[in-house]
């Protein structure tokens, strides 16, 4: 879904609505937002990637999603349910460009755009969808035809960000993922 998410004229229209708020640059392996705290923070990528992720109950960490330039990550569930959130969202690359705002803003926007709650609508129904193939996938796929929807997905991220955080989100051990990356080179 990488650079499918929005329409040129939806980016245009988000970073517009973006451009009023804070600025944040933040360092790789930055943490954002930690598990077990609340957060209304949404974070919209200006240059970076970002990942949220959780610890299994043996303390693996276990990378949930990426949001890269474009993208909006937070955590949702703190949002949705107003409880502290169990997932940590991080920084992934130094020097990561971030638009920051609250849901609480977003949904002051609401009433001023009917062009920015639309665009909200359509990412909720995305974010959906995308997490519901992701589990269908992770059910049905064997790990070779996981990495390369992967690669459908995110082409530019398989050589940005650590393959053991990909590995994590293909729900597969690092050297499967390595096994798996070098028949394709």
């Amino acid at each position: 879904m990488e650079n499918s998410w929005f329409t040129e004229d939806e980016i245009s229209i988000i970073q517009n609505y973006v451009s009023a708020f804070e600025t944040r640059i933040c360092a790789k392996n930055e943490i954002l937002i930690n598990a077990g705290t609340y957060s209304s923070e949404i974070f919209f990528v200006q240059k970076g990637v970002l990942r949220s992720f959780y610890y299994s109950k043996e303390g693996e960490e276990l990378t949930i999603w990426f949001a890269s330039e474009n993208e909006i990550i937070s955590a949702i569930n703190s949002i949705f349910l107003g409880r502290p959130t169990p997932y940590s969202i991080q920084c992934l690359e130094h020097e990561t460009e971030l638009k920051v705002f609250t849901y609480e803003d977003l949904n002051k926007s609401f009433v001023k755009s009917a062009e920015i709650y639309e665009i909200y609508v359509k990412f909720i129904k995305l974010s959906l969808l995308y997490s519901l193939n992701k589990l269908v996938e992770f059910q049905s796929l064997d790990s070779k035809q996981r990495y390369e929807s992967f690669l459908q997905y995110h082409p530019r991220l398989i050589d940005r960000i650590s393959h053991k955080h990909i590995a994590s989100f293909l729900n597969m051990t690092r050297q499967n993922f390595s096994k798996i990356r070098n028949s394709y080179k």
